[in-house]
């Protein structure tokens, strides 16, 4: 499974749990999502049977494939924003638009929109990726 075949409310999950540390309880995701407990089970259902997340005693947990989208989820993220800042939008706009079309446009064309940007390891609203689908963390929540 690649970015490309996830459905934007996939990542959201994927990116919820990731901000929680990598798992978290159908509540904790509840209310970062601000969604109801029969919907987060259902995705997360469907994305433990992606091979995405786990389910870990009573929390879902990301697995080795999870990390690897998330981090490819947050690398897309930081190229398109900065893509779409460069263009004229505010931040808190580029952001918004990111979000729902960074999943859509071939890896082959944002690595070469990476480059023209600069590589740039940071996006302008508060994520670091060590680059082309490298590690990331949260830089704040």
């Amino acid at each position: 499974m690649s970015c490309e075949n996830l459905s934007v409310r996939d990542a959201d999950y994927l990116i919820a749990l990731f901000k929680c540390g990598g798992e978290a309880g159908l509540t904790d995701v509840c209310r970062a999502l601000k969604v109801a407990k029969p919907t987060v089970s259902l995705m997360m259902k469907k994305l433990n049977t992606a091979g995405l997340v786990k389910k870990v005693n009573n929390k879902y947990a990301l697995t080795f494939l999870g990390n690897k989208i998330v981090k490819e989820i947050v690398w897309r993220h930081t190229v398109t924003e900065w893509m779409l800042v460069k263009s004229g939008l505010n931040v808190r706009e580029a952001c918004e638009v990111a979000r729902r079309i960074e999943l859509y446009i071939p890896l082959k064309s944002l690595k070469k929109i990476w480059i023209a940007l600069g590589e740039p390891m940071k996006c302008p609203c508060g994520y670091e990726s060590s680059g082309d689908n490298g590690t990331c963390r949260p830089v704040h929540n």
